[in-house]
């Protein structure tokens, strides 16, 4: 019989799998997103926004960098890959880069942090004492 950590591991490897892999993990973890009308969602990528993001992560690319008009979720999306990479790889290093120290930390860290300390998975991995967000400041 399988136990829950067989579950889990199981669970996380079939997360692995190129952007078939990052879309289960949309579909099994639900992750919350900040919402335009306030709060939080769940975050559901349009139809152009899926071929882009399967475009980018089955790819044979190093960086990966969406060039999407403003306010058109490059930073929530690239939250999710960074979020979906530090959940099911263990030996990789992820970066954050943005025009500015401030865009970084404003913007694209509190994303990745709101998105890890909101969904339901990921939370109960914080309160676990699994994964630990820095302060910053």
């Amino acid at each position: 019989m399988p136990t829950k950590n067989t579950k889990a591991a199981s669970k996380v490897a079939s997360w692995r799998n190129g952007s078939a892999g990052f879309f289960q993990w949309l579909d099994d973890v639900k992750p919350l997103v900040p919402s335009a009308k306030g709060g939080f969602e769940v975050y559901q990528p349009g139809p152009l926004e899926r071929i882009e993001i399967a475009k980018a992560i089955d790819g044979d690319y190093r960086t990966i960098v969406f060039c999407w008009p403003r306010r058109h979720g490059k930073t929530l999306v690239t939250a999710l890959i960074i979020v979906w990479r530090f959940l099911t790889r263990k030996t990789q290093t992820i970066g954050i880069i943005a025009n500015s120290e401030k865009q970084i930390v404003d913007t694209a860290f509190k994303t990745v942090s709101s998105v890890l300390r909101k969904t339901e998975y990921t939370a109960a991995l914080i309160k676990a004492g699994s994964i630990v967000i820095a302060d910053t400041g």
